[in-house]
């Protein structure tokens, strides 16, 4: 944005845009870095007032079209992320050629994404001693180094609602919350008790979804109850916050290496996301849940007629339990989770986190 002098985001006007777009894009010069070369300039502004009055020629229509688009699309992740209110460039390129565009690569990364196989869940469940033995393995000074609690948890709460990394990895404990006919559920609709660090992939995330009763006879409950006698707020606290990728940057990277462990293909094509995906598919293929019942568990976006929009709400958590109940996936043994051995889980990653210097939530 050299050309708009760098301006701050809420700086960037539809009018400035549209400008940029009209005015100043258009005189940049073709293969800029060789005016640089010829006429020593050192910035594009430099090089469109080196060329101002020579025949060089301007960057074509076509590549005017792919730097806006890039511009849009930016703006357009942003508004996703709701880092900004009002999208300036929803009108840059066209009407809505770079929504198109952005809307196409989505898709084809989602197509590319496969669900897991009963096989997949297999391995997935079975390798990591801390499933087989509800903790992980000391090294020799006595030491979690290779073992956090979200190893044991982040798959199977991503199994079981569906819900993405992000999402999970983010969690308080105020958010495990209990209706008062008693049934337990993720609030996955709170975002302002974090100073700005939990978010929303878009209004559709927000929503309330029952914990399985397979989780809770794991010891999801009573892993609540130990955090929070042990004075932490976060379910996650061993989890470090990153300013672009939030509390699931260290997750995903941890789970992309497990799976890689297990041989499963480096092309991105499994990945957590799918264990949202597999939720999805079997609420449909083996519960025969309706699209709305679907998107209300999983987040999804739904139907866009004015009944689901304006006039079907979403179901309460007591109103969905009977459905999640139903959810079954054929999974190997899998031990309760040992909730000692994962507070000194999560006080050596603390303490290995801040270095040395005392365990201590972000």
């Amino acid at each position: 944005m050299e050309l708009e002098c760098d301006p701050w985001l809420h700086e960037v006007t539809p009018d400035s845009m549209d400008r940029f777009r009209d005015e100043k894009l258009p005189s940049v010069p073709a293969n800029e870095n060789k005016v640089r070369l010829q006429f020593k300039s050192t910035s594009i502004t430099e090089s469109i007032q080196a060329v101002r009055n020579t025949d060089w020629p301007r960057i074509s229509p076509a590549e005017q079209t792919k730097r806006l688009t890039w511009i849009a699309s930016m703006f357009e992740w942003l508004k996703l992320k709701q880092w900004i209110d009002t999208d300036p460039c929803a009108t840059l390129v066209g009407e809505s050629e770079a929504r198109s565009k952005l809307q196409r690569m989505k898709e084809r990364a989602q197509d590319a994404r496969e669900n897991f196989s009963a096989e997949d869940l297999q391995r997935i469940f079975s390798a990591g001693e801390w499933f087989q033995t509800g903790r992980g393995v000391l090294t020799r000074a006595g030491t979690y180094r290779e073992y956090c609690p979200h190893y044991y948890w982040l798959p199977l709460l991503g199994l079981f609602t569906g819900a993405r990394i992000n999402e999970l990895a983010q969690l308080h404990l105020s958010d495990i919350r209990c209706t008062p006919d008693g049934v337990w559920f993720l609030d996955l609709a709170v975002l302002d008790d974090d100073g700005g660090k939990k978010r929303r992939k878009n209004p559709n995330s927000k929503r309330r979804v029952p914990i399985h009763p397979k989780l809770i006879s794991l010891g999801f409950l009573d892993w609540k109850n130990a955090l929070t006698r042990s004075g932490f707020e976060r379910l996650f606290p061993e989890l470090r916050f990153d300013q672009v990728k939030g509390y699931g940057k260290a997750a995903t990277k941890w789970f992309s290496g497990y799976l890689n462990g297990l041989g499963f293909p480096r092309d991105n094509t499994k990945v957590f996301h799918s264990f949202r995906g597999t939720l999805v598919t079997y609420c449909a293929s083996k519960l025969k849940l309706t699209p709305q019942e679907i998107s209300v568990i999983s987040g999804h976006a739904r139907d866009t007629s004015v009944l689901s929009k304006h006039y079907l709400k979403d179901q309460l958590p007591e109103d969905l339990i009977a459905t999640v109940k139903r959810i079954d996936f054929p999974l190997p043994h899998i031990a309760a989770f040992d909730c000692e051995a994962g507070l000194k889980a999560v006080s050596d990653a603390l303490n290995r986190k801040n270095r040395g210097r005392g365990a201590g939530e972000d």
